[in-house]
């Protein structure tokens, strides 16, 4: 029992650090995205 709630830890750390590294990736191509459409915006003006 001991092995299979040390397993199951483990498994929820790495699915945490990937969620997390999902994250901020996506934080990062939204910014970049915003970025594009306020240049975008201020060209059209």
């Amino acid at each position: 029992m001991d092995d299979v709630l040390l397993e199951l830890r483990d498994s929820h750390e790495i699915h945490q650090r990937n969620f997390e590294e999902h994250q901020r990736t996506t934080n990062a191509a939204l910014q970049s995205l915003e970025a594009i459409l306020v240049q975008l915006t201020k060209n059209r003006s």
